[in-house]
């Protein structure tokens, strides 16, 4: 099977992962959540009730609709914009990077991709909070510790 087919079939599965976990999360609520995320303000987008798993981060990253979707309402701005934790440092950098890649492109680039003024806001809040992240072992550490 070509590439090309093969990225194709690889992103109508991730939707539908991202669609059906969405569904699933908005109709039925977690019994599992905590009060402290409730304090916060932060509404529980996983099925975890922590973060979002790493394949649906990709897919909402590669998707810049949906992820400009997710920065406009802020509290789900403030999960997306917590970068995944990962066991290791220097895949959490990649991933980090991958992730920021997407947003820097979205602020460079915001009169092409039609950003209005709030999504741009959105767009360089995202990109300065998960930039606290790059080359920080000691943040990396605390975010995965809270994940624990």
């Amino acid at each position: 099977m070509p590439i090309a087919k093969v990225r194709i079939a690889t992103a109508l599965l991730l939707a539908y992962v991202l669609a059906y976990t969405n569904a699933t999360i908005a109709c039925a609520p977690n019994p599992q959540d905590r009060n402290d995320n409730a304090e916060t303000g932060v509404r529980q987008i996983s099925s975890d009730g922590k973060q979002l798993n790493s394949a649906i981060r990709e897919a909402i990253f590669r998707n810049r609709q949906q992820l400009l979707a997710y920065l406009e309402d802020s509290a789900e701005r403030a999960v997306i914009c917590t970068p995944a934790p990962n066991d290791s440092y220097e895949m959490f950098q990649a991933s980090l990077r991958e992730e920021l890649d997407v947003l820097w492109d979205l602020d460079i680039y915001a009169a092409k991709y039609d950003l209005s003024k709030k999504q741009h806001n959105a767009v360089k809040t995202c990109g300065s909070t998960m930039e606290k992240f790059l080359d920080n072992f000691k943040l990396w550490q605390q975010l995965n510790h809270r994940s624990d």
